[in-house]
């Protein structure tokens, strides 16, 4: 076949245009993971040299990726929320994370003051917020174990060639239904992502969760010294104290050495001139 007609400018544009139509056929999260991708061998590309641009694709690479994996939680949610069953899950979730954030909150509390802390709700209430991130990582790493088993399915259904092996393999599948073009492969890149980013963050709170213990004590005491105890009282106190009275009648005293905070229980001295 003649093809001295075809000029390599032609071929060239050809390419160009057959992959733009190629991209462009694609759903919004996989153009972001595949922009990711391609921004990701470039910083690999130039890794080598002592560029500061490297550092602008890798992070570009970031943003793409983190973009791709929020556009599919939000999709998987608003799918997952218009069944009664999904609800049900959420509302669960909801409710069984709540009160053992707080149950949590309590245990912190009550190491940090040694007395029933259930007079002190507003400080209960802010520590449960600061046990919330460990805790929802906790529930995200197990339902990703067990959305693992469904994964599997998923792919496997994804990657037969055509409705009738669908049909054989899964009797509930209506056939005839749009199929999104390599959604298999995106199933996988989508499972990848959320276990890279569990790992490196397991990895992470692993390494930290010393001083992440020791800062939700440390803003745990900040909140009742500050928030939840007084400076004016007719009870004894010294300079940089404050006070909070328990139900049994004693006082829990609070002092201030620079950024250390400690509590004691005691009686209730009053002050002098107090009647």
């Amino acid at each position: 076949m003649d093809t001295s007609h075809v000029t390599e400018g032609s071929l060239l544009a050809r390419l160009r245009t057959r992959a733009w139509e190629a991209y462009k056929s694609l759903q919004p999260n996989q153009q972001s993971y595949l922009n990711a991708f391609a921004l990701f061998i470039l910083f690999l590309v130039l890794k080598p040299f002592d560029w500061e641009l490297k550092k602008s694709f890798l992070a570009l690479a970031v943003l793409f990726w983190g973009m791709a994996m929020i556009s599919d939680l939000l999709s998987f949610y608003k799918k997952t929320a218009e069944t009664l069953l999904g609800k049900l899950f959420y509302i669960g979730s909801f409710a069984f994370g709540t009160n053992l954030a707080i149950a949590l909150a309590t245990q912190v509390l009550n190491s940090v003051t040694g007395v029933d802390p259930g007079q002190f709700t507003h400080t209960i209430a802010f520590t449960s917020l600061l046990v919330a991130p460990p805790l929802l990582l906790f529930i995200a790493i197990v339902a990703l174990v067990i959305g693992t088993m469904f994964f599997t399915v998923f792919f496997m259904f994804q990657t037969l060639p055509d409705d009738a092996s669908r049909l054989m393999m899964f009797p509930w599948y209506k056939g005839g239904a749009q199929i999104v073009r390599y959604k298999g492969l995106t199933a996988l890149v989508q499972m990848v992502s959320l276990v890279a980013v569990f790992s490196f963050a397991y990895s992470y709170s692993q390494d930290e969760s010393t001083a992440y213990g020791e800062f939700v004590e440390s803003k745990t005491r900040w909140f009742l010294y500050n928030f939840e105890m007084f400076q004016k009282t007719s009870c004894q106190i010294e300079e940089g104290q404050r006070v909070a009275f328990l139900r049994d009648g004693n006082v829990l005293v609070g002092r201030m050495d620079g950024d250390e905070i400690s509590f004691i229980v005691r009686a209730c001295m009053p002050a002098v001139g107090t009647p």
